[in-house]
């Protein structure tokens, strides 16, 4: 199986709220440019489960329609059976939510943030 460079893969599904307004966990949630939270937690697809790389295959776009923010996942180079498909949750070392502060990052990749 293959996945071309540059192809859909899936959107990231969720409650959508504005920031301000969102009192849940953040476990499973993009927190956008526009003051928007897409929250996975209650509703989801597999992209909920999309892990984290410091050298990731794929990359998230914000779109609107129907006046809400989406999120889709897009392939940034071809994808070749078993690579895993991984974007970058976007924190650095020195981010304090860096992974809510659970774990380190364990991408292992040559340019990881917590090497």
């Amino acid at each position: 199986t293959l996945i071309v460079a540059g192809s859909w893969i899936c959107e990231y599904i969720g409650e959508v709220y504005l920031q301000a307004e969102f009192h849940g966990s953040k476990k499973y949630c993009f927190e956008l440019f526009n003051d928007y939270i897409i929250d996975a937690s209650n509703i989801y697809n597999s992209s909920r489960y999309i892990n984290h790389s410091c050298n990731p295959n794929c990359e998230v776009h914000e779109i609107f329609w129907d006046h809400l923010p989406h999120l889709v996942i897009i392939a940034t180079k071809t994808i070749n059976y078993p690579e895993e498909i991984t974007i970058n949750y976007g924190f650095t070392k020195s981010d304090p939510k860096n992974f809510d502060g659970s774990a380190a990052c364990l991408c292992g990749e040559e340019n990881c943030i917590d090497k």
